[in-house]
């Protein structure tokens, strides 16, 4: 666990826990809601992309609907760890797909890669939803987690922002969280 008082932020910053002076709070910064007309639009089209591309999901859990964003895990979120790692490592599918999504989809979206087999569609970057939670906040009393930092990745708007820490998997967190422990 984390020593220090923190904030987890999840879905760009839409949503945040933290626990300052050993009380849990919660945040809520959901300002950037994709509408339910264009959250049917964006699960057509991926669906749509997906056949386009060939590609078999091997679960069910492919399009995920976050409201302020919505992951296309290509394989499933559930797929094995194995294949997964095998769909796309480098990233060049899902950057032709992007560019594929970005034809056919409203021109507000933000598009990235994340994760091993995930395109995330929303209308704002990471970097757009931590500045927006830190509001005059130093960033330098903050620390980014993440697993995309390439150079399509979903995380990597935050490089240079503030200190990041790459990870694989959740099993690496307590790892991250030692590190953190010790700034």
């Amino acid at each position: 666990p984390l020593a220090c008082d923190h904030w987890v932020l999840a879905e760009y910053g839409a949503y945040g826990y933290g626990r300052v002076d050993d009380l849990c709070l919660t945040y809520s910064g959901l300002d950037e809601v994709i509408t339910m007309e264009n959250r049917a639009e964006i699960v057509a089209v991926l669906t749509e992309c997906l056949d386009h591309f060939r590609i078999k999901s091997m679960a069910d859990d492919v399009i995920l609907d976050r409201a302020c964003q919505i992951t296309l895990s290509c394989l499933g979120r559930s797929a094995p760890v194995e294949h997964k790692a095998l769909f796309d490592p480098l990233g060049w599918v899902r950057a032709e797909m992007i560019e594929w999504l970005d034809d056919r989809l409203h021109e507000s979206y933000v598009f990235h890669v994340g994760g091993t087999t995930s395109i995330v569609i929303g209308h704002i970057t990471k970097r757009d939803g931590v500045m927006k939670f830190l509001q005059g906040q130093d960033s330098k009393d903050a620390v980014f987690v993440g697993n995309a930092f390439g150079p399509i990745g979903n995380d990597r708007s935050v490089i240079g922002l503030m200190p990041c820490f790459v990870v694989e998997s959740p099993a690496d967190f307590p790892q991250v969280a030692g590190l953190i422990n010790r700034l």
